[in-house]
């Protein structure tokens, strides 16, 4: 009987490690990703900016041009 209660707590303890050990390598995992996270979102929100300049001198010109016309 103590046999197996002593196997019990063996079985216990190596689950529990491996628990912790899971967990803390999702905690490292999750700290890393914001910082991908963030860069990928600071490179998506150049992109959209160059865009948006490159849709505003589009827009300039355009609006340039229909004043010469009116004029």
């Amino acid at each position: 009987m103590s046999t197996l209660l002593l196997l019990i707590v063996i079985l216990k303890g190596i689950c529990i490690y491996f628990c912790w050990r899971s967990i803390s390598l999702a905690k490292k995992n999750t700290i890393k990703n914001p910082e991908t996270k963030t860069s990928n979102e600071l490179q998506d929100l150049e992109n959209r900016l160059a865009k948006l300049v490159d849709q505003n001198e589009n827009l300039s010109k355009e609006l340039q041009g229909i004043k010469k016309q009116s004029s």
